[in-house]
């Protein structure tokens, strides 16, 4: 059985609606930043999956830069719905691009 089916069954055991946390949900990336003095569109995610680091931090309102390690895949920037900050080769370049352009 997999996780989807998994989930449904416990909801309709307990009678209880599950509350998804995770990447890429909004709530997630929101959470994040919620004991700070910061808005969402003051924040970059830096991660290598397209949809569930990017594109969730872009539907919170983050900011997001793309790596090209782990999980990336060639072209997957393509699909986002806003435009990278940059698509780094790895996370040292990303982060010398926030301290140099900060």
């Amino acid at each position: 059985m997999g996780p989807g089916a998994f989930l449904s069954a416990l909801e309709f055991s307990s009678g209880t609606k599950a509350e998804i946390v995770g990447k890429p949900s909004k709530e997630f990336f929101l959470s994040s930043i919620s004991e700070f003095d910061v808005l969402p569109e003051e924040c970059v995610m830096i991660g290598d999956d397209a949809n569930d680091d990017i594109q969730g931090a872009f539907n919170a309102g983050f900011q997001g830069i793309l790596v090209k390690t782990g999980k990336y895949r060639e072209n997957s920037e393509q699909l986002l719905s806003k435009k990278l900050l940059l698509l780094a080769d790895n996370f040292t370049q990303a982060v010398d691009y926030l301290l140099l352009n900060n």
